[in-house]
C-alpha cells in the first residue's frame, strides 16, 4: 500500500517543492508537511 505524498522508496514522503508539480507556495508546504507526518506516524504504525 503507497500513502499520498510516499516517493518510490517506501517510507520517503515528500512535501513542498520538492515534489513534481508543486505550486511553489508556504501555505501548501505547511499543509502537505501536516499531512506528510500522518502518513508517516500511519506507515512507522502499520508497516
Amino acid at each position: 500500500m503507497s500513502y499520498y505524498l510516499e516517493t518510490n522508496i517506501p517510507g520517503v514522503f515528500a512535501a513542498g517543492d520538492v515534489r513534481h508539480g508543486s505550486v511553489k507556495r508556504c501555505a501548501s508546504a505547511v499543509g502537505e508537511g501536516a499531512m506528510a507526518v500522518t502518513f508517516v506516524h500511519h506507515y512507522v504504525t502499520n508497516g
